[in-house]
C-alpha cells in the first residue's frame, strides 16, 4: 500500500508541477484565469463522465459524507481561483514555491488538532523544505506584487485545509474519482458564476488556449487530483504534502525550458534542499514500514 502511495504522490507532483507553466502559456494566448478554470473543469468533467459510463460506476457519495464533500469541494474551488490569479503576475517557479508552504501549514495544524505527533525528524524535514522554499522564492530580489503573494499564500492555506479535510473518516470512504468529479463540477459552477457576475467578455479561445486547458484538465485535474487524493488517504496529509514538494523542482525546470524563466544559484540550492527533504521523508517512511513488517513477522512467529 505504501509503494502505491509513493507512486501516486510523485505522479501527482509531475502533473501539478506542469500546471503553472501551462497556465502561463495559456495566458499568453489571451485567456483569463476564470475562463481557464471553467474550460479546465468542463473538460475534466466530460472525461470523468465518460470514465464513469465506461466503468458503469456512478459517482456516488454516501449520504453521511455529502456535507463534508461539499465543504471539501468549495475549499478546492476557492484555492484554484486564488492560485490561477496569482500565476498571472508571478513566475511559475516562484508561484509554486510559495504555494508549497502548505506542508508547513498542514504539519502545524495537524499537531494543533492532535491528528499527528511531531518528531524531531518531521520538523527537520519541514525546516529543510522551508529553507529551500525561501531560496527558491527569493522574494527580496523578485519584482512581485504584494497582492499576488497574498493570493498564492491564501491558496496554500486553503489547500492545507483541503488536505486535512481529506484525512477524515467520512472522506476516506469516497472514491477518489468521484470526489474529483464533484470538485470539478463545484469549481466550474463557482468560477462560471464569478465570470458572469464580473460581466466578462466572451472567451477569447484559440487552438493553443484549448490545448493548454485540455492538458491541465487531463493531467493536472483528472489524474493529478485523483492521485493526490489516493496518496493522502494512504500516506496521510503530512507525509503526502512533504513528498509532493518534488513538484517545485519540476516547475522550475519546466519554467526554465518552456518560459525562459531564470534559475539563480539560490534557486539551484533551493531545489537541492527540496529534493533532500523528499529523500529524508522517504527514508523515514521506509524505516517505519520496515519496523511495521518486522513487528508483524514477530507476531506471526509468536
Amino acid at each position: 500500500m505504501t509503494a502505491k502511495g509513493l507512486f501516486c504522490i510523485f505522479a501527482a507532483a509531475v502533473c501539478f508541477g506542469m500546471m503553472p507553466v501551462w497556465a502561463k502559456l495559456a495566458y499568453e494566448t489571451g485567456m483569463d484565469p476564470l475562463a481557464l478554470i471553467v474550460l479546465r473543469t468542463v473538460f475534466a468533467t466530460i472525461v470523468l463522465l465518460v470514465w464513469f459510463v465506461l466503468k458503469r460506476r456512478p459517482p456516488v457519495v454516501p449520504r453521511g459524507s455529502r456535507v463534508p464533500t461539499l465543504t471539501t469541494c468549495c475549499l478546492y474551488a476557492a484555492m484554484m481561483i486564488s492560485y490561477f490569479y496569482a500565476c498571472q503576475d508571478l513566475d511559475s517557479g516562484i508561484a509554486n514555491a510559495l504555494y508549497h508552504l502548505y506542508p508547513v501549514i498542514i504539519a502545524v495544524l495537524s499537531v494543533m488538532l492532535g491528528k499527528s505527533r511531531a518528531t524531531l525528524r518531521t520538523w527537520l524535514t519541514l525546516a529543510i523544505a522551508l529553507v529551500g522554499f525561501t531560496l527558491l522564492a527569493n522574494i527580496g530580489s523578485a519584482a512581485v506584487r504584494a497582492e499576488s503573494v497574498a493570493l498564492i499564500l491564501l491558496a496554500a492555506v486553503l489547500f492545507a485545509l483541503y488536505s486535512l479535510k481529506l484525512d477524515t473518516d467520512k472522506m476516506e470512504s469516497i472514491d477518489p474519482f468521484a470526489l474529483t468529479f464533484y470538485i470539478c463540477v463545484t469549481s466550474c459552477v463557482v468560477a462560471g458564476g464569478l465570470w458572469f457576475a464580473n460581466g466578462s467578455a466572451p472567451f477569447a479561445i484559440s487552438a493553443g488556449a484549448l490545448a493548454y486547458a485540455l492538458l491541465i484538465a487531463l493531467f493536472s485535474t483528472v489524474f493529478g487530483l485523483a492521485a493526490y487524493i489516493e496518496a493522502t488517504q494512504i500516506l496521510g496529509p503530512v507525509k503526502a504534502s512533504i513528498l509532493s514538494n518534488a513538484e517545485v523542482v519540476i516547475t522550475f525546470a519546466a519554467g526554465a525550458l518552456l518560459l525562459s524563466e531564470s534559475i539563480s544559484a539560490e534557486s539551484a540550492v533551493g531545489c537541492a534542499l527540496i529534493v533532500a527533504a523528499c529523500v529524508l521523508a522517504c527514508a523515514r517512511q521506509s524505516k517505519e514500514n520496515s519496523l511495521e513488517s518486522a513487528g508483524k513477522e514477530r507476531t506471526r512467529e509468536g
